[in-house]
């Protein structure tokens, strides 16, 4: 049975050895991706979030994690390697990691992040990564009706 709607989340990892090139386009991929925005409005764009993923060891960025609205997990790719990071060489699109998500507008959700909700820390101060991605998901979403307070 075919999914009710089609939105991806995409762990992207970057090549080795291209944090520098990486750093030498990411102005050229966040004015690109804030002119998708601005042209289409907030989170009805093909990518509906996104942002860096850090090593743990120097928070040095080492890949991307997005969501993207599109047809299938074919348009996904095509989406991601029209993107400067892909064909600077940083993005190892081939190795990405592609899911197809559906998020349930149930009451345990509501519940999850309703307005008294805030992100927990781990022991070390650092927010739950899980959490974060949730909440950026669904806050970015075209589907989703929920606000954090």
């Amino acid at each position: 049975m075919p999914l009710p709607f089609k939105e991806y989340l995409v762990i992207v990892q970057d090549k080795p050895n291209s944090f520098d090139k990486r750093m030498e386009v990411r102005d050229q991929h966040l004015g690109n991706v804030k002119s998708v925005v601005k042209a289409q409005g907030p989170g009805n764009g093909p990518m509906t979030s996104g942002g860096g993923i850090a090593h743990d060891k120097d928070q040095n960025l080492c890949g991307s994690m997005l969501t993207i609205e599109a047809e299938s997990k074919e348009k996904v790719i095509e989406i991601l390697k029209q993107d400067v990071y892909y064909t600077s060489g940083v993005w190892d699109v081939d190795n990405a990691q592609i899911f197809a998500v559906i998020f349930s507008k149930s009451t345990v959700v509501q519940k999850l992040i309703g307005p008294k909700w805030r992100f927990s820390r781990n022991s070390n101060g650092k927010l739950n990564l899980a959490e974060v991605l949730l909440v950026n998901f669904l806050q970015h979403s075209s589907r989703s009706i929920y606000t954090i307070g």
